[in-house]
């Protein structure tokens, strides 16, 4: 699990987010950048925490490869 691009165990990750998430006057969405490697299982467990923490949403972003050009 990665906050704010750096490395962080499970519970380090749920105290930053919940500060994070006390710095908003209305509840923040969460975005979850996630690679094809990305466990599912793991992924749910941070929608778990995000609303725990007080995240109104959670939303799984993916980066696309550009369309191919074509000659």
């Amino acid at each position: 699990i990665h906050f704010e691009s750096q490395p962080v165990d499970e519970q380090e990750f749920s105290q930053r987010l919940k500060d994070a998430v006390a710095r908003f006057v209305n509840p923040p969405t969460l975005i979850i950048q996630g690679d094809s490697k990305a466990d599912v299982a793991i992924v749910l467990r941070i929608c778990n925490l995000a609303s725990q923490a007080g995240v109104s949403k959670t939303l799984w972003g993916t980066q696309t490869k550009p369309f191919p050009l074509v000659p």
